[in-house]
């Protein structure tokens, strides 16, 4: 019971519970399932796309540091007047991060968005089918109008 409302009140509307959505048709069970498979195969085209990139500039920032605990001395070498082989390697490694990020995009773009927008608009087919199939209300006869109180006459009760 809500705390502002005396015994004998009905919550206001807002507290009331929406009814449930209906379950879906088993028709719909298959188109689910297949789009279910065809983002299981996204998510693992995205996930070894993700994991090169990561391998990638993992391996080139371990070196760079591994370098600099081993051997700081090697990274303070000059290599053109004052720029340095550490400043040169930090660059390479910024340089490396950019290009894979910019081929991790277009691999992407090309690869999976596509097929992401084409499971995007197969569920949302699915959904616009649904919702105007629920959509659907049978018209009140004369008769239950005036049962329930909705013909526009007086209510028996």
């Amino acid at each position: 019971m809500h705390p502002t409302y005396g015994t004998g009140d009905p919550p206001p509307p807002s507290f009331r519970r929406e009814p449930s959505p209906s379950r879906p048709s088993p028709q719909s069970r298959p188109a689910r399932q297949g789009e279910a498979l065809r983002v299981k195969a996204l998510r693992r085209k995205i996930g070894r796309i993700d994991q090169r990139l990561v391998v990638v500039n993992a391996a080139g920032f371990v070196l760079l540091v591994g370098l600099a605990a081993a051997a700081p001395g090697v990274l303070a070498a000059s290599v053109v007047g004052e720029v340095n082989l550490g400043f040169v390697l930090c660059t390479g490694l910024g340089l490396l991060t950019l290009c894979t990020s910019v081929l991790y995009d277009r691999r992407l773009a090309r690869g999976c968005d596509p097929e992401a927008e084409a499971i995007r608009a197969s569920v949302a087919e699915r959904e616009t089918a649904a919702a105007s199939a629920s959509a659907w209300t049978p018209q009140q006869s004369p008769s239950q109008a005036q049962q329930w109180g909705t013909g526009g006459g007086r209510s028996e009760w």
